[in-house]
């Protein structure tokens, strides 16, 4: 395939993607990069000779200079993988710190830097929000003049990027945890890990970071259906095989959930559409509330008791409605209607 074509890269991964997608647990790809990761020996020759024989049964033409097998230390997208512990390469580092300031005030520049800075996004807690100023400058009317406060972000990301912590990854029988945040312009996640479910807080170690700007600017209850619905598919990988995981967010009425992973999606349809039925009724209840309202007006008495049942109504409907999200987990089209129709409501 001639990837001159501008969409050859997405049709060949997604070729890649369902030659490979009973390997999950030990394979990862990413176009023409393959990684298959082992617990032992033995099991990696296992998992080597499974690989090579959907290779040679989808036609899938191997490179024998480029292959590395059997490594202890590995580097791939940009990160160097050894004993656990995943880094960015150096010279990804070197290149975000020694960006040329004046091509960075150029629009194709700053795109460039920022092109780089994607693979750093793993190691950053919540990089697209300390990013949004300097991505609004590469919109069609964004403002391409480089203030004080632009030249900050800089300085501060080139602090950050040299002195960037390894991330641990989990051993096989972590419990994980995913930890979620919004705000109106964008999302940030957190993938924790500890040995047990019942280990404290302290214990808790990081092993990724994830976050992206919205498209558009969402309302309060979007941002937070959203950041749990992106968090979960960001960190997919981290808890494909476990029954269960944590998930945090800073919702006041859903501060912890203890998640059921099941890979049967029907069950999640039919768990989500059960929940989105117990949506309608809340919904139903708040319209109860406002026309109340509209009737009591005049009795400005009544205005604190109905605010208060209004806002207990809104807490519910927004907890409800993330909820609804994290029953779905995948993005079926099914659950992206169920969310759209929330989200109208």
């Amino acid at each position: 395939m001639s990837f001159g074509l501008k969409n050859a890269p997405a049709i060949f991964q997604r070729k890649i993607d369902n030659c490979f997608k009973d390997c999950e647990e030990f394979l990862v790809v990413y176009i023409d990069d393959i990684l298959v990761f082992s617990s032992s020996e033995e099991t990696h020759v296992q998992h080597l000779t499974r690989m090579l024989d959907i290779c040679a049964k989808e036609g899938l033409v191997l490179s024998p200079n480029k292959m590395k097998i059997a490594q202890p230390e590995i580097e791939f997208l940009g990160a160097t993988i050894v004993n656990r512990k995943i880094k960015l390469q150096q010279h990804i580092v070197k290149k975000i710190f020694d960006f040329d300031e004046q091509k960075l005030q150029t629009l194709k520049g700053l795109r460039s830097w920022l092109g780089v800075l994607n693979y750093a996004r793993p190691y950053i807690k919540n990089l697209s929000t300390l990013l949004g100023p300097l991505y609004s400058k590469t919109s069609p009317n964004g403002d391409r003049k480089f203030k004080t406060s632009d030249w900050d972000i800089v300085k501060k990301i080139r602090r950050i990027v040299q002195a960037l912590p390894d991330l641990e990854l989990p051993p096989i029988d972590a419990y994980i945890i995913i930890e979620t945040d919004d705000s109106m312009e964008g999302w940030g996640g957190i993938c924790k890990w500890k040995k047990s479910k019942f280990d404290s807080r302290n214990t808790e170690r990081v092993c990724a970071y994830a976050s992206e700007k919205f498209p558009t600017v969402k309302a309060t209850i979007d941002a937070k259906i959203y950041a749990c619905m992106e968090a979960l598919i960001a960190m997919k990988i981290h808890y494909r095989d476990k029954k269960e995981i944590i998930l945090r967010t800073d919702s006041r009425d859903v501060k912890e959930l203890v998640l059921e992973i099941t890979k049967q999606p029907k069950l999640i349809k039919e768990q989500a559409v059960l929940l989105l039925k117990e949506l309608q009724k809340q919904i139903k209840q708040i319209q109860e509330v406002v026309r109340d309202i509209k009737k009591q007006f005049v009795c400005a008495s009544q205005l604190p008791l109905l605010q208060k049942n209004i806002l207990k109504h809104l807490r519910i409907l927004k907890s409800s409605a993330i909820l609804l999200l994290v029953l779905s987990l995948q993005k079926t089209s099914e659950s992206k209607i169920s969310i759209d129709r929330i989200i109208r409501s």
